[in-house]
């Protein structure tokens, strides 16, 4: 996460915390926050099983996900620490979020790729439009309290970017703007 040492310095760099606490509670931020795509991606699949009735591909997964996050998180934290173990725990999300993919039974339950392809359009545009933007935020190196607005403003006009890449949300927006 680019801003996770400014989250970490404006949320605990006071009082007992010392400088190299913040910098640990930033590296397993920075490290943590991998997991959420993986999460979210699962989070979607579950739901398409659950629309399609099929709610063991979830419970199975759910299972096999309980099965592998101790010993994971176990070899995670001996290996690297703190950051280790979070590092495990977002492998877990991967691992569920590709297998799902990975199902033969996707076939009978995903029934339109014209979805996926705007999808992955949205996310090409989002990450065209992110890696500049987080190589300056990078170079210019701001205060907490700036380096948090800026990964805010980063974090809109990636969405942003993402949006405009699709013909349906464009049309959308323009409506919108056309009405006011």
């Amino acid at each position: 996460c680019m801003a996770s040492w400014h989250i970490s310095a404006l949320c605990f760099g006071y009082g007992m915390m010392t400088g190299e606490n913040v910098r640990e509670v930033a590296q397993v931020f920075a490290v943590g926050v991998w997991a959420l795509p993986g999460m979210v991606a699962g989070f979607l699949w579950q739901q398409i099983f659950y629309a399609h009735e099929r709610p063991h591909t979830p419970l199975r997964m759910s299972l096999l996900q309980a099965a592998l996050i101790a010993p994971l998180a176990w070899l995670g934290e001996s290996a690297y620490g703190a950051a280790g173990a979070i590092a495990s725990y977002a492998a877990v999300q991967w691992i569920a979020a590709l297998l799902y993919g990975l199902k033969p039974v996707r076939r009978e339950v995903v029934q339109d790729a014209a979805h996926a392809k705007a999808s992955l359009r949205m996310m090409a545009a989002a990450l065209a439009a992110f890696v500049p933007l987080a190589w300056i935020f990078n170079a210019l190196a701001p205060a907490p309290f700036v380096g948090l607005l800026a990964a805010m403003v980063t974090g809109g006009l990636v969405l942003l970017a993402g949006m405009l890449a699709d013909t349906q949300i464009r049309q959308w927006m323009a409506a919108r703007i056309k009405r006011a």
